[in-house]
């Protein structure tokens, strides 16, 4: 049986396919579009220290059954990373049924030689996992930094988490 939301996206998919006002270029991205949601954490200072990680966090709550499509950073100044120095960016998503545990649906390792580090107002996708992984309805998104021989300070900045509902 059909729930009241999917019922909705296809009388919207039938009213936008005939397009009576011309509008719409795109129409069926136009529905896609409906179905993101953003949960965003702002990191609101510089580290004080350049070996200091940032502690597993809660991004937020998953408001229904999703696909995770992006991971990214912005940073408000340019990060450049020190020749020795590694700055790991982990997401991940924990179920109601395994809390503690969690699934790392996304990793971001910036070096001088590999993501290299952030430019200001540019974001820096984090590589995810594996594609199209399921956050299930009432999963919770986390975020946590790590660093080893770190001289580097992760800047103030944003992280966002792209879902897909389904």
């Amino acid at each position: 049986m059909a729930t009241d939301r999917t019922v909705l996206k296809q009388l919207q998919a039938s009213y936008v396919a005939s397009n009576p006002s011309g509008t719409l270029s795109d129409p069926k991205a136009a529905i896609a579009a409906q179905n993101y949601r953003y949960l965003t954490w702002r990191k609101d200072a510089e580290d004080t220290n350049a070996g200091d990680n940032t502690a597993e966090f809660v991004i937020g709550g998953v408001p229904a059954n999703s696909i995770v499509k992006r991971v990214y950073y912005t940073a408000d100044a340019n990060v450049a990373v020190q020749t020795n120095d590694t700055i790991l960016l982990t997401a991940k998503v924990h179920t109601a049924a395994d809390p503690a545990n969690g699934l790392i649906v996304a990793n971001g390792i910036m070096t001088a030689a590999g993501l290299g580090g952030a430019t200001r107002w540019v974001p820096l996708d984090i590589t995810l996992v594996t594609a199209n992984v399921t956050a299930a309805v009432n999963s919770v998104v986390t975020f946590l930094v790590t660093k080893a021989n770190s001289g580097t300070k992760l800047a103030a900045g944003t992280v966002t988490v792209v879902l897909e509902e389904v």
